[in-house]
């Protein structure tokens, strides 16, 4: 696959290991958002819940980087990997990934072709923790600033094992 060269919308769908409601879901859920917006190169952080009957995976975290080098360098920062390692393989029990390239079509031969909106929309609610009432904002952003870097991405799948996603 030809490398990005744009800006990149990371998504991941997944499902907790966690009853839900619990505690220790809104837990999962509060510290990928803090961990992960950590990393300077993410912009425009969110955490979701599932709404939609055509799927059955129950939340989502997507993230934008303004560029390859940013993602790479958010694969391998020691937060991301942290968190694979000792959170999402250990609560999570199923995921899907998908990048987008949010500067258009690759090779389109026509940009005016390339559907894109400028326009941020920000969805609010909030994850209930059940008993202890946490909460987890959704739709949140984060800007921050750039830093570089290069490195495999180290996802892990739902045997537990981790696999080079060829990005």
């Amino acid at each position: 696959m030809e490398q990005r060269q744009g800006r990149i919308r990371h998504m991941v769908i997944f499902d907790l290991r966690h009853e839900e409601g619990s505690a220790e879901e809104a837990r999962f859920l509060e510290d990928g958002m803090r961990i992960l917006t950590s990393i300077p190169v993410v912009r425009a952080f969110g955490a979701f819940r599932q709404t939609s009957a055509k799927n059955d995976y129950r939340f989502g975290f997507s993230m934008e980087f303004d560029s390859q080098a940013d993602y790479d360098a958010y694969n391998a920062h020691p937060a991301h990997v942290s968190f694979v390692e000792e959170r999402w393989q250990a609560e999570v029990s199923r995921f899907l990934e998908i990048d987008f390239d949010l500067d258009g079509a690759a090779g389109a031969a026509d940009e005016s072709a390339v559907l894109r909106s400028d326009r941020s929309v920000e969805a609010e609610g909030s994850f209930s923790a059940g008993a202890d009432e946490a909460s987890l904002a959704v739709g949140e952003a984060t800007d921050r600033s750039a830093a570089a870097g290069a490195a495999r991405d180290q996802s892990a799948r739902p045997d537990g094992k981790r696999e080079e996603a060829g990005r």
